[in-house]
């Protein structure tokens, strides 16, 4: 059995290594990858630099009935906390002054009746 385990290490043969890709040709596909993802990633900032300028270039605008809402919010709040107000003072005693109806709404007159459904 020595004499065929000596005659393979002899001749070279036996369990060698396999080699796919020499160095050469490693670093030239190593190169290649990263040129690619480099024009990548220049296109892709590329096209951020020209989205944000346009897009801070536009004031946002608010509609008027948004506006509008709002006030009608405010307004309905200041009421209620007024009403409550009224309430607490009521039941203690003291009184309460009320704003002016103008500064309330704007305009006067035009006040609208509440229904409620029980």
């Amino acid at each position: 059995m020595e004499n065929t385990a000596s005659k393979r290490q002899a001749k070279g043969k036996g369990k060698q290594k396999k080699q796919f890709l020499n160095n050469e040709a490693a670093l030239r596909l190593a190169e290649s990858i990263g040129t690619g993802r480099e024009e990548e990633s220049k296109h892709k900032a590329e096209k951020r630099q020209r989205v944000e300028p346009a897009g801070k270039a536009k004031p946002r605008k608010v509609s008027e009935t948004k506006l509008k809402l709002k006030e009608t919010k405010a307004m309905l709040a200041a009421r209620r906390s007024m009403n409550k107000k009224s309430k607490r003072n009521s039941k203690t005693g003291t009184s309460v002054i009320e704003p002016a109806k103008d500064a309330q709404s704007g305009q006067p007159g035009k006040e609208r009746k509440r229904v409620s459904f029980a």
